[in-house]
């Protein structure tokens, strides 16, 4: 498994988490940015949170559209989450940071990517 992230300090953070949770010999972190990423040795692609800007949230839905791994975006209902060419395929209950979120709880959808 490979988890994937720009800012350097959260791909350390989830390294720490893969060893606090015993994981840490399955996953392999990389600091990249996904809009230029090679996602073709994939299987599967999940997208978690991501979409806060609309410039790159639709170059990022542009270049997960070539990937051929089936994409599902993990999503509380940003703004700039695509609207076309997604489905939803579950929602959950979520608790958050007052720090982070305007609510304590939000609903988070999860997302499939439907290829043309």
């Amino acid at each position: 498994m490979t988890a994937l992230d720009i800012d350097p300090l959260a791909a350390a953070v989830c390294r720490l988490n893969a060893q606090l949770n015993g994981t840490a010999e399955r996953i392999t972190t990389e600091t990249a940015d996904a809009i230029t990423y090679d996602f073709a040795p994939f299987d599967l692609i999940l997208v978690g949170d991501v979409c806060y800007t609309r410039g790159e949230s639709a170059d990022l839905t542009r270049h997960l559209r070539e990937a051929t791994a089936p994409v599902l975006f993990g999503d509380p209902g940003r703004q700039f989450l695509p609207r076309q060419g997604i489905r939803q395929v579950a929602t959950y209950t979520v608790e958050t940071s007052r720090e982070l979120e305007a609510e304590q709880i939000t609903e988070a959808g999860i997302w499939r990517m439907i290829r043309p």
